[in-house]
């Protein structure tokens, strides 16, 4: 069990260095491309229509220049009582510039 948390470990570890180091090639380049592609929102199993950020984005310091639609907000489907924040890169309803597919 400890050598599967440990190699589990090294393999997230290894894949964090793996993007970060495109995005730093990206950023030095002056040339920011996004890496990945918005996610649908899911609750209770259904889709809302609602585009959110992946987890490979949700942590980059550079999600802002690569959305500029991005909305940290609540989650707006959530009834709890203090919903987690989400990235929303588009909303159902609203009238976005940039629609992502």
């Amino acid at each position: 069990m400890v050598a599967l948390n440990i190699f589990l470990l090294m393999v997230l570890t290894w894949w964090r260095n793996c993007i970060n180091k495109k995005t730093a090639l990206a950023v030095k380049s002056d040339k920011l491309e996004r890496c990945f592609d918005a996610v649908d929102e899911v609750f209770n199993g259904k889709k809302t229509g609602n585009k959110i950020l992946g987890s490979e984005c949700s942590w980059c310091s550079y999600r802002h220049a690569c959305w500029p639609t991005l909305k940290e907000l609540p989650a707006l489907k959530s009834r709890a009582k203090e919903p987690k924040t989400v990235s929303y890169v588009h909303i159902k309803g609203e009238d976005n510039d940039e629609r992502v597919s």
